[in-house]
């Protein structure tokens, strides 16, 4: 009997001593991942519960909370470089920090801490320990819904923002300055002029229309017409023929009335300055739907350059 007591005792000893030397008086987890995505916008998606929503199920929200699988977080202060939050179960907290930092011109470095201190008491200690270990996958399932939702550029910019080359090199364009916003018939009259002066050049149109509208003032509004064109012809009138180079652009195309065309020229000209790029030509809008022949402005698809290097 002496014996078993000796060894349950003698185990006891290895595994306390074992607790005590191989499990901190508080643990630590750090990971560390890189994400397409500027900080400024990593700021705005983990800076206050609003941005959480945004990637986040919305189901996870519940009062001033987020219920996030078995933990409740609950978000702390933010500076222009750190968030933190702890998360809550039952009767533990785990204290938590994202840090972010500018990995690159288009990425961020993302590095979030969560540590907790696990007391004196050897039970509780190897208790939080375990804890500790299965928070570390709940942490990596956290970090890779940010990336997820934080690398498509549609959900930061409101459009699916692509890198692609200008199509065409070749065109025909007028200019007129305007009283008031132009209408559609306004703008495709100029478009119809062009279409004439091209068929007297025996030039085809070889894409559909572009467009640019600048608002000089309050009132007054000058807007450029072009239509892509398979050869180069003469210079007459009002008509000015161009040749640009197929450089790189941004495109998006959206679908929608001038409303939605002029936010999503708004996103381009963010994604613009965001990622500090430089524009060696306007942004137009190349008009995919005929709009005289369609009325309704929901069915409208306009595809959107911004030509950048």
């Amino acid at each position: 009997m002496k014996r078993v007591v000796f060894i349950a005792v003698f185990i006891l000893i290895i595994l306390l001593v074992f607790i005590y030397v191989f499990i901190p008086s508080t643990i630590t987890n750090s990971k560390t991942v890189s994400v397409k995505c500027i900080d400024k916008n990593i700021l705005l998606l983990v800076g206050n519960k609003q941005g959480w929503i945004k990637w986040l199920p919305k189901e996870s929200f519940t009062s001033d909370l987020i219920q996030y699988k078995d933990y409740q977080l609950k978000l702390g202060g933010a500076t222009y470089t750190s968030v933190t939050f702890d998360a809550l179960k039952e009767d533990d907290t785990i204290f938590n920090e994202i840090g972010f930092v500018k990995d690159s011109v288009t990425k961020t470095k993302i590095t979030l801490i969560s540590s907790i201190a696990t007391g004196m008491n050897p039970f509780t200690r190897f208790r939080k320990w375990q804890m500790m270990k299965k928070y570390d996958t709940v942490i990596d399932e956290l970090l890779l819904q940010l990336i997820s939702f934080a690398e498509d550029r549609k959900n930061i910019y409101g459009v699916d923002i692509t890198d692609g080359r200008i199509p065409d090199s070749l065109f025909i364009s007028i200019r007129k300055t305007f009283n008031h916003h132009p209408s559609e018939a306004e703008v495709y009259e100029m478009i119809d002029q062009l279409g004439l002066y091209a068929n007297t050049k025996n030039a085809k149109q070889v894409n559909p229309p572009m467009m640019h509208i600048e608002q000089l003032d309050t009132s007054h509004f000058e807007i450029m017409v072009a239509l892509p064109i398979d050869k180069v012809i003469d210079n007459a009138g009002n008509f000015s023929f161009k040749q640009m180079v197929k450089g790189n652009t941004l495109i998006a195309e959206v679908h929608g009335g001038r409303a939605t065309i002029n936010n999503g020229l708004k996103s381009l000209e963010q994604f613009k300055s965001d990622y500090q790029f430089t524009s060696p030509a306007i942004s137009f809008e190349l008009m995919i739907t005929d709009r005289r022949a369609e009325r309704d402005t929901a069915k409208w698809v306009t595809r959107l350059y911004y030509p950048i290097f």
